[in-house]
């Protein structure tokens, strides 16, 4: 979901972000760090520092580009390294792969877990929720300044009540999000680890 329709989505339920488009150089205020939520501290996942703008799912400079990413991702796996492109350069094109990812995780995830494949939609209908649950892992990665400016935005994306996101869609969140997390971190060591190697004195302690 681009930033554009993220702040039509919002509109349509009265909240303006018209106001946090653009760039931000500041780390506080509507740029800060959003809090975590409950099953977030529960489970003692932290919450990254990333965040959006107008026309692309990242909002500052990436950290690294493309191609310096590339030249440093040596031995990565596919599904890490998919992660690193998308949340560190800024790599859009890689979303729907990441997506089928995320959507295979939320299945053996629910499976493991004894998930309900359908929770109640804001409408009192059913929903099927696992698909749009992988979306917002992405999105919320790439518009974190919206989602911490306003949190009723998790219920409002999934079409849920603010009580069924909190009370058992929030929990799971955390738990697909985790799993986000943990292919970044992949990606970040081995990345780090070709980038700056240990000392020779260092490998010969180790030995």
């Amino acid at each position: 979901m681009l930033a554009e329709e993220l702040v039509a989505l919002a509109a349509a339920h009265g909240i303006d972000l018209t106001h946090v488009g653009g760039s931000a150089s500041k780390t506080d205020g509507d740029a800060r760090k959003r809090r975590r939520h409950r099953a977030e501290v529960d489970l003692g996942i932290d919450v990254p520092e990333t965040a959006s703008g107008r026309h692309s799912r990242v909002y500052r400079r990436p950290s690294w580009s493309l191609q310096e990413l590339g030249l440093a991702a040596r031995d990565v796996p596919r599904v890490p390294w998919l992660a690193a492109r998308y949340s560190i350069a800024g790599d859009t094109k890689c979303y729907w792969e990441l997506w089928y990812a995320l959507v295979f995780e939320a299945q053996r995830i629910g499976r493991r877990e004894g998930w309900a494949p359908r929770v109640k939609g804001a409408d009192g209908s059913p929903r099927l929720y696992m698909q749009e649950l992988a979306m917002l892992v992405l999105d919320e990665d790439a518009h974190r300044r919206y989602f911490a400016i306003a949190p009723d935005l998790y219920s409002i994306y999934l079409q849920v009540s603010p009580t069924t996101w909190n009370r058992i869609l929030a929990p799971r969140y955390a738990r697909l999000q985790h799993r986000y997390e943990a292919w970044l971190g992949t990606a970040r060591a081995m990345i780090q680890s070709w980038i700056d190697p240990p000392e020779p004195h260092e490998e010969r302690a180790k030995a």
